[in-house]
């Protein structure tokens, strides 16, 4: 029997005073996730936290451009309204129902330190764990990072096709592998669901290669980087 995983995303607030994308003062209002086997999909969930979605908060969602569609997508079904605390428990009853012990984010410190954060907020302390005890969470960052992204071949496609950074590091986000892994002009829809069925794919293909991976948090970009100054030394 394959064992079920997760994979989740989330779209949060900046830091209030700064506008920094800091997940350690960032509120979570938009939290998605897949539970799958790797073949089968058995849940797919979109939420959206009314604790935060009501609030001054929003001034400074990273997206804000995007809540015209958060308000047509609560009238068609797309996000269910919810508060954290029962977004929590239905996280924790997928879990408990799927024998969920492994959830995948991309760069996942981001999500867990988010997701923690926002459940302390609101809680004004009384809990700061948005998982659930024995669930490891991991990240696809840096699973790719180790596998698809530390190639030549991959660091001379982000070349050719201008994905570096003004320090001349391979772009290693979720957005332009999937460009890699598809050969599509791929624009990431950055809401949490639609991100999570790109993060599976990527996920997908790196258990397809069968290959020790380095997962991390946050060290995606690392093997890449390598791989370039090499080829800039060579």
């Amino acid at each position: 029997m394959t064992r079920k995983f997760i994979v989740l995303d989330c779209e949060a607030t900046q830091e209030v005073k700064t506008r920094e994308c800091r997940p350690d003062a960032a509120l979570v209002y938009d939290l998605g996730w897949i539970v799958t086997d790797g073949v089968e999909i058995y849940e797919r969930r979109s939420l959206v936290i009314s604790d935060v979605y009501f609030t001054r908060a929003m001034e400074t969602a990273y997206y804000t451009e995007k809540l015209p569609q958060y308000a047509a997508g609560l009238l068609t079904g797309e996000w269910v309204m919810t508060n954290m605390v029962k977004a929590r428990e239905l996280f924790a009853a997928d879990c408990v129902e799927y024998g969920v012990r492994e959830v995948w984010a991309y760069n996942c410190k981001y999500d867990r330190v988010a997701l923690s954060h926002t459940c302390e907020f609101l809680s004004n302390g009384f809990t700061s764990d948005f998982f659930p005890a024995g669930v490891k969470v991991r990240d696809i960052w840096g699973a790719a990072g180790s596998t698809i992204c530390a190639t030549q071949k991959y660091v001379k496609w982000c070349i050719a096709n201008g994905y570096v950074s003004e320090k001349g590091n391979p772009t290693t986000n979720a957005e332009v592998l999937t460009r890699y892994l598809t050969g599509e002009d791929f624009t990431e829809a950055h809401t949490p669901l639609a991100d999570c069925e790109i993060e599976l794919a990527i996920l997908l293909a790196v258990k397809k290669r069968k290959q020790r991976t380095d997962t991390r948090e946050g060290m995606g970009w690392r093997e890449a980087s390598r791989i370039a100054k090499g080829l800039a030394n060579s």
